[in-house]
């Protein structure tokens, strides 16, 4: 059975204090994705909040980098 993602790359950052996005959220969100077959990088900020930070953007610049 081909997977839905097949091999797509997937980030997922977040806080693990944000107060909209609870960790426990993130993590099952990452199982699923790894279940549909795509390559997840989760992770999770210590008291970050609910904001972007320089890291996050950088893995994204890098996936959409090799995606080229």
């Amino acid at each position: 059975m081909r997977k839905m993602f097949d091999g797509t790359p997937v980030f997922l950052g977040c806080s693990d204090t944000d107060p909209h996005i609870p960790a426990t959220r993130v993590a099952e969100s990452e199982g699923i994705f790894r279940r549909m077959g795509a390559e997840v990088t989760m992770r999770l900020y210590p008291g970050m909040g609910h904001t972007v930070n320089d890291d996050e953007l950088a893995a994204l610049e890098a996936i959409m980098d090799s995606l080229l």
